[in-house]
């Protein structure tokens, strides 16, 4: 065993730097494709430390002749925030990369045992990396996923901390509270579902003219003229104010104001667009936007549009003494 652990160990110094690459590579094409499904997560990363895989070998007496085999040499951690999403990022990595092992450890977890699991993919990259030559090197390269939502996370982590997995593992004053935490955490995850299915319920039905603004509907009325504008973290509590600051308080109010100045705003953000082009054409840094949005022909985020609808509605000079006095 002790050659062996030598000849895998210098592999693995060997081999290091490449799985490093191989963890940088997979968090990019996994940011880019959540991005698509508008899902910034973060996402850690990390090749094992060569005391830890001695350990595993030794612990478990596994038979491993290679580096390669070691399954979760390289770690990808995706945690999301809601357990619906949980089925929209299996559904990505399995469509992008080779999945030869996918578990969700919960159902592993014996009626002894606390909390509750996440899902564990182990995967490699697909045949089309082949033929990409910066990336062909990867091709015998495997990793391990995990996908856990915040409120799993949180419990990992601190059952991690405190070294409790198992019931037996915990003093026997203190068990109701390990009990009361995990049912807490599980409960936070199935509240979040709960809410985010009265949101969707909220936001489908029949809006009256008279009702007033909120998040939600001001959200829900500016994507439904403007369904291409919208940012990350748009900022829909400030818009809100805006609107209520110019006596824009209710569904008929903001229809109207959209109504009256959306030619308007649609020739501004053209022009806005053209001179981003330019400059980018110039070798400059496109300036209140990014090269991204100005490919797909947005340039106004949702508050720049609320704000150039106003100018077009009451005049720069009020809009202007609003910014001020905010400090916008």
């Amino acid at each position: 065993m002790s050659k062996v652990l030598d000849s895998i160990q210098l592999e693995y110094e060997t081999e290091k730097d490449k799985y490093e690459s191989f963890c940088r590579v997979i968090t990019e094409q996994l940011n880019e494709l959540l991005r698509n499904f508008h899902l910034p997560l973060p996402i850690e990363s990390r090749v094992k430390e060569w005391k830890s895989i001695k350990d595993k070998i030794e612990r478990n007496k596994l038979r491993i002749n290679r580096v390669e085999e070691i399954n979760d040499l390289a770690g990808i951690r995706i945690i999301v925030l809601f357990r619906r999403d949980l089925e929209l990022v299996s559904k990505i990595i399995e469509e992008n990369f080779v999945v030869f092992r996918k578990e969700n450890t919960e159902e592993r977890l014996t009626e002894n045992q606390f909390g509750y699991g996440s899902y564990h993919f182990e995967i490699s990259a697909n045949d089309s990396w082949s033929l990409i030559p910066t990336l062909s090197k990867y091709q015998n390269c495997k990793a391990e996923i995990q996908l856990r939502t915040v409120s799993q996370h949180n419990w990992a982590a601190t059952s991690h901390v405190l070294q409790y997995k198992n019931e037996h593992d915990v003093p026997l004053p203190l068990r109701r509270s390990i009990n009361r935490i995990a049912a807490l955490l599980e409960t936070v995850d199935l509240e979040y579902e709960r809410l985010l299915t009265e949101r969707e319920i909220y936001n489908n039905n029949l809006d009256e003219p008279t009702d007033e603004l909120n998040v939600e509907l001001v959200r829900k009325l500016l994507m439904r003229t403007f369904p291409d504008n919208e940012i990350e973290d748009e900022p829909y509590s400030v818009i809100l104010d805006t609107l209520k600051n110019f006596n824009i308080n209710t569904i008929k109010d903001l229809n109207q104001l959209i109504q009256n100045n959306k030619e308007m705003v649609l020739t501004d953000e053209s022009a806005q667009l053209e001179n981003s082009k330019r400059d980018v054409r110039l070798g400059l840094s496109p300036s209140g936007t990014t090269i991204e949005r100005l490919e797909n022909g947005v340039y106004y985020s949702y508050l720049g549009l609320v704000r150039v609808l106003l100018r077009c509605e009451i005049g720069d000079e009020k809009i202007n003494d609003y910014l001020k006095r905010t400090n916008a």
